[in-house]
């Protein structure tokens, strides 16, 4: 069995000394999970970052093992989530909801969306709406996805929203942070 397919790093988990298990919310196969050699290494460790996208080969013997994965970086938007506190909890929080679609499920409308949230995501006067639109309201994930799974909001959703309100209160032009020229003024 192999596939290559375009996706986006939900997350990833070292395992033993030098690989990692990855999840990929992919285009065609849904979300994902494969062994990828070498993943815990210096060279591939940024490019398993969540939000990333990427381009993987998956091979296994049978359909139904975990696979290995081949990858390479596409979009390594993560690095842009560091300095912005509403983007790194509305990632993990975007992730926590692709976690609730059963795996190896294709879901091209998700995966598009989760696109478009994402690159929404830095601009804290349209990342609320884009993450709202993406799976409607707190409501209905409450009353018909987690409560009968007997599952509650991750943390990431509470502090997303307290973060985005923070950053909306900022000037636009501090919303980013400070640029890498922006000269701090001195301690008094």
């Amino acid at each position: 069995m192999q596939w290559t397919d375009e996706g986006i790093v939900l997350g990833s988990k070292r395992h033993g000394e030098a690989n990692a298990i990855l999840e990929l919310m992919t285009r065609a196969h849904g979300r994902h999970l494969g062994l990828v050699r070498g993943g815990a290494s210096s060279r591939l460790r940024p490019v398993l970052q969540p939000g990333n996208r990427i381009s993987s080969t998956w091979r296994a013997r049978l359909d139904e093992h975990l696979g290995h994965y081949a990858v390479e970086g596409l979009d390594a938007r993560a690095a842009s989530f560091l300095p912005v506190p509403h983007a790194l909890y509305g990632m993990t929080h975007l992730a926590a909801l692709c976690r609730l679609l059963p795996e190896r499920d294709p879901h091209p409308q998700i995966h598009a969306a989760l696109e478009g949230v994402l690159d929404a995501l830095l601009d804290p006067r349209r990342a609320g709406a884009s993450v709202v639109r993406f799976v409607l309201t707190g409501f209905f994930l409450a009353r018909h996805v987690l409560e009968p799974r007997g599952l509650s909001f991750a943390d990431a959703r509470a502090s997303f929203i307290a973060a985005l309100a923070h950053d909306a209160r900022r000037p636009s032009n501090e919303a980013n942070g400070p640029g890498p020229l922006a000269v701090r003024p001195a301690a008094r």
